[in-house]
Protein backbone atom coordinates (compact mmCIF):
# COMPACT_ATOMS: atom_id res chain seq x y z
CA UNK A 1 0.00 0.00 0.00
CA UNK A 2 1.36 3.30 -0.88
CA UNK A 3 1.58 6.58 1.28
CA UNK A 4 -0.81 7.89 -0.91
CA UNK A 5 -3.56 5.35 -0.36
CA UNK A 6 -2.98 5.11 3.20
CA UNK A 7 -3.30 8.98 3.48
CA UNK A 8 -6.25 8.31 1.79
CA UNK A 9 -7.93 6.08 3.98
CA UNK A 10 -6.98 7.59 7.35
CA UNK A 11 -9.05 10.23 6.16
CA UNK A 12 -11.43 8.43 4.90
CA UNK A 13 -11.94 6.74 8.28
CA UNK A 14 -11.49 10.25 10.20
CA UNK A 15 -14.54 11.46 8.22
CA UNK A 16 -16.73 8.45 8.78
CA UNK A 17 -16.07 9.09 12.53
CA UNK A 18 -16.87 12.48 12.06
CA UNK A 19 -19.96 11.79 10.29
CA UNK A 20 -20.29 9.20 13.02
CA UNK A 21 -20.54 12.06 15.93
CA UNK A 22 -22.64 14.10 14.48
CA UNK A 23 -26.23 14.06 16.13
CA UNK A 24 -28.80 12.35 14.91
CA UNK A 25 -32.51 13.33 13.78
CA UNK A 26 -35.15 11.49 15.45
CA UNK A 27 -39.14 11.67 14.52
CA UNK A 28 -41.54 10.42 16.45
CA UNK A 29 -45.00 11.17 14.43
CA UNK A 30 -47.43 9.44 16.90
CA UNK A 31 -47.54 6.31 19.45
CA UNK A 32 -47.16 3.39 17.83
CA UNK A 33 -50.54 1.70 18.87
CA UNK A 34 -52.13 4.53 21.12
CA UNK A 35 -51.27 5.39 24.47
CA UNK A 36 -52.95 4.59 28.10
CA UNK A 37 -52.74 6.69 30.95
CA UNK A 38 -51.12 5.61 33.86
CA UNK A 39 -50.32 7.48 37.61
CA UNK A 40 -46.42 7.97 38.38
CA UNK A 41 -44.40 8.50 41.24
CA UNK A 42 -41.14 8.00 41.56
CA UNK A 43 -39.15 9.01 44.45
CA UNK A 44 -36.81 12.28 43.76
CA UNK A 45 -37.62 12.38 40.41
CA UNK A 46 -41.60 13.19 39.46
CA UNK A 47 -43.43 15.48 41.93
CA UNK A 48 -45.60 13.37 43.71
CA UNK A 49 -48.02 11.19 41.46
CA UNK A 50 -48.61 12.59 38.49
CA UNK A 51 -50.84 11.58 34.96
CA UNK A 52 -48.82 10.55 32.22
CA UNK A 53 -49.33 8.53 29.13
CA UNK A 54 -47.55 4.93 28.62
CA UNK A 55 -46.95 3.68 24.95
CA UNK A 56 -44.75 2.73 22.36
CA UNK A 57 -43.29 5.31 19.81
CA UNK A 58 -43.42 5.17 16.49
CA UNK A 59 -39.72 6.39 15.63
CA UNK A 60 -37.68 7.22 12.85
CA UNK A 61 -33.77 7.76 13.02
CA UNK A 62 -32.54 9.56 9.66
CA UNK A 63 -35.38 9.45 7.91
CA UNK A 64 -34.66 5.72 7.89
CA UNK A 65 -37.23 2.60 8.56
CA UNK A 66 -39.62 3.01 11.44
CA UNK A 67 -39.18 1.02 14.84
CA UNK A 68 -40.26 1.68 17.80
CA UNK A 69 -39.17 3.02 20.60
CA UNK A 70 -39.81 3.51 25.01
CA UNK A 71 -39.18 6.49 26.76
CA UNK A 72 -36.56 6.33 29.89
CA UNK A 73 -36.34 9.91 30.67
CA UNK A 74 -39.39 11.27 32.90
CA UNK A 75 -37.80 14.62 33.29
CA UNK A 76 -37.75 15.81 30.12
CA UNK A 77 -40.99 16.36 27.22
CA UNK A 78 -41.65 14.17 24.60
CA UNK A 79 -40.83 15.50 21.02
CA UNK A 80 -43.49 13.79 19.99
CA UNK A 81 -45.71 14.44 16.83
CA UNK A 82 -42.27 16.23 15.41
CA UNK A 83 -38.54 15.72 15.23
CA UNK A 84 -35.30 16.46 17.03
CA UNK A 85 -31.99 16.78 15.29
CA UNK A 86 -30.06 17.01 18.58
CA UNK A 87 -30.13 13.46 19.07
CA UNK A 88 -26.80 11.00 20.22
CA UNK A 89 -26.90 6.99 19.76
CA UNK A 90 -25.37 5.32 22.50
CA UNK A 91 -24.44 1.66 23.35
CA UNK A 92 -26.77 0.60 25.92
CA UNK A 93 -24.09 -0.36 28.29
CA UNK A 94 -22.40 3.03 27.83
CA UNK A 95 -25.75 4.93 28.96
CA UNK A 96 -25.96 6.27 32.21
CA UNK A 97 -28.59 4.75 34.42
CA UNK A 98 -29.54 5.52 37.50
CA UNK A 99 -30.21 2.23 38.31
CA UNK A 100 -26.96 0.10 37.80
CA UNK A 101 -28.70 -2.80 36.35
CA UNK A 102 -30.72 -0.99 34.34
CA UNK A 103 -28.70 -1.81 30.84
CA UNK A 104 -28.49 -5.74 31.44
CA UNK A 105 -32.67 -6.17 32.58
CA UNK A 106 -33.31 -4.13 29.66
CA UNK A 107 -32.15 -6.12 27.68
CA UNK A 108 -33.64 -8.86 29.05
CA UNK A 109 -36.99 -7.35 29.23
CA UNK A 110 -36.45 -6.66 25.45
CA UNK A 111 -35.34 -10.77 24.69
CA UNK A 112 -38.46 -11.68 26.26
CA UNK A 113 -40.95 -9.36 25.94
CA UNK A 114 -40.05 -7.29 22.59
CA UNK A 115 -41.44 -9.64 19.89
CA UNK A 116 -44.96 -9.57 22.03
CA UNK A 117 -45.61 -5.66 21.86
CA UNK A 118 -48.25 -5.79 18.89
CA UNK A 119 -51.47 -3.42 20.72
CA UNK A 120 -52.04 -0.19 22.87
CA UNK A 121 -52.09 -2.30 26.03
CA UNK A 122 -48.85 -4.37 25.40
CA UNK A 123 -47.19 -1.35 24.04
CA UNK A 124 -48.27 0.26 27.26
CA UNK A 125 -46.90 -2.35 29.44
CA UNK A 126 -43.84 -2.47 27.90
CA UNK A 127 -43.06 1.03 28.41
CA UNK A 128 -44.26 0.75 32.47
CA UNK A 129 -41.71 -2.28 32.83
CA UNK A 130 -39.41 0.33 31.42
CA UNK A 131 -39.80 2.55 33.62
CA UNK A 132 -39.92 0.61 36.22
CA UNK A 133 -36.33 -0.91 35.21
CA UNK A 134 -34.72 2.31 34.89
CA UNK A 135 -36.19 4.17 38.21
CA UNK A 136 -36.42 1.50 40.78
CA UNK A 137 -33.95 1.31 43.50
CA UNK A 138 -30.82 -1.70 42.97
CA UNK A 139 -31.71 -3.71 45.73
CA UNK A 140 -35.60 -3.49 45.20
CA UNK A 141 -37.74 -6.58 43.87
CA UNK A 142 -39.35 -5.03 40.57
CA UNK A 143 -43.21 -4.30 41.18
CA UNK A 144 -45.45 -1.68 39.93
CA UNK A 145 -47.30 -1.38 42.65
CA UNK A 146 -44.14 -0.70 45.56
CA UNK A 147 -40.51 0.40 45.63
CA UNK A 148 -38.90 4.12 44.87
CA UNK A 149 -40.90 3.51 41.43
CA UNK A 150 -44.51 3.58 42.01
CA UNK A 151 -47.08 3.17 38.73
CA UNK A 152 -50.50 3.04 39.39
CA UNK A 153 -53.44 2.25 37.01
CA UNK A 154 -55.39 4.69 35.40
CA UNK A 155 -59.03 4.21 34.40
CA UNK A 156 -59.63 0.78 33.03
CA UNK A 157 -55.92 -0.57 32.62
CA UNK A 158 -55.35 -2.65 35.63
CA UNK A 159 -54.32 -5.40 33.26
CA UNK A 160 -51.94 -3.25 31.82
CA UNK A 161 -50.03 -2.65 35.30
CA UNK A 162 -50.52 -6.83 35.91
CA UNK A 163 -48.76 -7.84 32.58
CA UNK A 164 -46.01 -5.40 33.01
CA UNK A 165 -45.65 -7.20 36.32
CA UNK A 166 -45.35 -10.49 35.19
CA UNK A 167 -42.70 -9.88 32.36
CA UNK A 168 -40.51 -8.31 34.87
CA UNK A 169 -40.92 -11.28 37.03
CA UNK A 170 -39.72 -13.23 34.41
CA UNK A 171 -36.48 -11.47 34.13
CA UNK A 172 -34.96 -13.43 37.05
CA UNK A 173 -34.69 -16.43 34.15
CA UNK A 174 -34.24 -14.62 31.16
CA UNK A 175 -30.93 -14.47 29.11
CA UNK A 176 -29.95 -10.87 27.90
CA UNK A 177 -29.71 -11.24 24.33
CA UNK A 178 -31.10 -8.76 22.49
CA UNK A 179 -29.08 -5.58 22.14
CA UNK A 180 -30.54 -2.42 23.12
CA UNK A 181 -29.36 1.55 22.10
CA UNK A 182 -30.03 4.85 23.62
CA UNK A 183 -30.97 7.73 21.51
CA UNK A 184 -29.83 10.68 24.12
CA UNK A 185 -30.97 14.46 23.77
CA UNK A 186 -30.47 17.30 26.35
CA UNK A 187 -33.93 18.98 25.04
CA UNK A 188 -36.04 16.13 24.66
CA UNK A 189 -36.97 12.30 26.37
CA UNK A 190 -34.24 10.26 26.33
CA UNK A 191 -35.45 6.58 24.24
CA UNK A 192 -34.45 2.82 24.17
CA UNK A 193 -34.83 0.76 21.25
CA UNK A 194 -33.66 -2.87 20.49
CA UNK A 195 -32.03 -4.18 17.26
CA UNK A 196 -33.92 -1.71 15.04
CA UNK A 197 -30.84 -0.12 13.46
CA UNK A 198 -27.35 -0.91 12.59
CA UNK A 199 -25.39 -0.69 16.39
CA UNK A 200 -23.18 2.12 16.24
CA UNK A 201 -19.00 0.84 16.76
CA UNK A 202 -17.43 1.79 20.19
CA UNK A 203 -15.23 4.20 20.75
CA UNK A 204 -12.13 1.71 20.85
CA UNK A 205 -13.26 0.13 17.89
CA UNK A 206 -12.61 3.69 15.90
CA UNK A 207 -9.46 4.03 18.16
CA UNK A 208 -8.23 0.41 16.96
CA UNK A 209 -9.38 1.37 13.45
CA UNK A 210 -7.13 4.75 13.60
CA UNK A 211 -4.02 2.88 15.57
CA UNK A 212 -4.07 -0.07 12.82
CA UNK A 213 -3.93 2.83 9.86
CA UNK A 214 -1.04 4.42 11.40
CA UNK A 215 0.74 1.00 11.52
CA UNK A 216 0.35 0.47 8.12
CA UNK A 217 1.89 4.05 7.76
CA UNK A 218 5.00 3.06 9.44
CA UNK A 219 5.03 -0.23 7.49
CA UNK A 220 5.21 1.81 4.29
CA UNK A 221 7.45 4.47 5.75
CA UNK A 222 10.23 1.95 6.66
CA UNK A 223 9.77 0.11 2.92
CA UNK A 224 9.70 4.26 0.85
CA UNK A 225 13.18 4.51 3.08
CA UNK A 226 15.12 1.25 2.37
CA UNK A 227 14.01 1.72 -1.63
CA UNK A 228 15.65 5.21 -1.50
Amino acid sequence: MTSFQIKSTAAAVLAFVAVSAQADTVALPDFAFSSEAVTVNVTGVTLGTVNDSAGAFKTSLNGGASFLSYCIDLTQPAALYGSDSSYTRIAGGSYSFANSGAATNLSKLFTFAGSLVNSAPTSAAFQLAVWEIVYESPSNTYSMGSGRAVFGPGQGNATTIALADSWLSALGTTTATAPISILSSASSQDLVYGGATAPIPEPSTYALMIAGLGALGFVARRRSNKQA
